[in-house]
């Protein structure tokens, strides 16, 4: 049995809106925060990556004192590659 277009509009869209339409929104929410606020968005998204990765690390060794142990490496690289990228020149902003 073919649908009209009509009926499918009906059927599916009217419905009810899909849940996927929340995160649509909220995507869109934060992606206007990032352009509005782009200095603050990034140090806070590296903060989440390192969090992620201290995160892991817990859960590799599960000790607490190992993964402090294992995160200050990751720490010192990237706070030096940043530092050095800062002191270059080199920003994440520019093309």
């Amino acid at each position: 049995m073919k649908m009209s277009l009509a009926q499918f509009h009906e059927k599916y869209l009217l419905a009810k809106p899909p849940r996927s339409l929340f995160f649509i929104f909220l995507l869109t929410a934060i992606s206007a925060w990032y352009v509005q606020d782009f200095k603050l968005a990034q140090i806070l998204t590296l903060g989440v990556v390192f969090l992620a990765i201290f995160l892991m690390f817990t859960l590799f060794f599960r000790t607490l004192i190992l993964a402090l142990i294992a995160i200050v490496p990751n720490l010192v690289v990237g706070v030096s590659v940043l530092g050095l990228m800062g002191g270059v020149g080199i920003s994440f902003t520019d093309k």
